[in-house]
């Protein structure tokens, strides 16, 4: 073989591997898609996914309220990304619902009040009614009311002598209670026995005397009124 053929086939060949070179490089050249192949891309790449997993849904959305009550709307074989969304809203409150509570109570009795701290006992005061009779009020309380007139009689200087009787001494009066007892409204015992002390002793001469009552005997109940006296 000749040296210019052998030249020729070999230049040839490194031609030919410079060729090839290049046209793998232009080859492994990465190619950037268009916005349009993104797109196109992306989808297919959802609906291959959607396809495979066969359960794909477009929107779950719940509605919980407080008073756990929940509503669900599904809507099923969607080619679009599962969407959940959840909303809590607060429901009305109503007079149910709220807690009850008791109110203290204040209860008023005659020694009793009650109250939320519990019982409290209050003693009430006892009333003060008298119970000690009138001796000049009927039925007459004789010894009582020799026991004031001597008083009186003394403090008008004169002697009180128990011993004076209708027989032994001198008197005046013979008035009766009759009137009296019957009528208590318009006259007082006291009243009359007094006037008619104060006027004997002041007619003067009188040392000593007393207040008589004699029973009526046609009256039981009422007496005859007598000032006995000594002078």
């Amino acid at each position: 073989m000749k040296a210019g053929d052998f030249l020729s086939r070999r230049l040839l060949i490194i031609i030919s591997l410079l060729c090839v070179a290049i046209f793998l490089t232009s080859c492994g050249k990465p190619v950037n898609p268009s916005p349009e192949d993104t797109s196109s891309t992306s989808k297919n790449t959802m609906s291959s996914g959607a396809s495979e997993t066969n359960t794909s849904y477009s929107a779950v959305s719940t509605e919980t309220s407080e008073s756990g009550s929940m509503l669900t709307s599904l809507y099923a074989n969607s080619s679009v990304p599962v969407t959940i969304s959840t909303r809590t809203t607060k429901s009305a409150t109503t007079a149910s619902s709220l807690p009850v509570v008791s109110k203290p109570t204040s209860t008023t009795a005659d020694t009793t009040i009650t109250t939320t701290g519990g019982q409290t006992t209050i003693p009430t005061q006892p009333s003060t009614v008298s119970t000690v009779k009138d001796p000049w009020r009927a039925p007459y309380d004789l010894a009582a009311i020799y026991v004031e007139c001597q008083r009186e009689v003394e403090r008008l200087g004169v002697i009180w002598d128990d011993n004076l009787r209708i027989d032994n001494s001198g008197w005046t009066g013979n008035t009766s209670t009759y009137a009296i007892t019957r009528y208590p409204d318009m006259f007082y015992l006291k009243d009359v026995v007094w006037d008619i002390i104060h006027s004997e002793i002041g007619f003067g001469g009188v040392k000593s005397c007393r207040i008589w009552f004699e029973p009526y005997p046609q009256y039981p109940g009422d007496y005859l009124i007598y000032f006995l006296w000594m002078g």
